[in-house]
């Protein structure tokens, strides 16, 4: 149980890794409101991982506050993750024209 324990934190560590580099490239590539859910997305990304990592590695005596701490991240992730969402549901309004059909901007 250990050892697939092990496999599936490794994995999850590349991914958000991974996730970490393709959002910056991203980021690094496109401009104004895009570049804006992504950043949402990439500081997202990097939360959960810090959340992540608070979870492995604490020392006993800090428990309670990597716990607090994890916990937090993991809030701020799914805000900002949110924010995301919703600054590129936005965008894709904006350019289905759906906002100025209503007459909104």
């Amino acid at each position: 149980m250990e050892t697939l324990s092990l496999i599936v934190d490794s994995i999850l560590f590349v991914s958000l890794l991974l996730s970490i580099v393709f959002t910056a490239g991203v980021v690094w590539r496109v401009e104004m409101r895009l570049d804006v859910s992504y950043k949402f997305y990439l500081a997202a990304i990097v939360c959960f991982l810090l959340a992540e990592i608070f979870d492995l590695w604490y020392v006993p005596e800090t428990r309670e506050i990597a716990i607090l701490a994890s916990h937090a991240l993991r809030t701020l992730f799914s805000v900002l993750f949110l924010a995301g969402i919703l600054s590129m549901r936005r965008i894709v309004r904006d350019m289905d024209g759906e906002r100025r059909k209503k007459g909104r901007k």
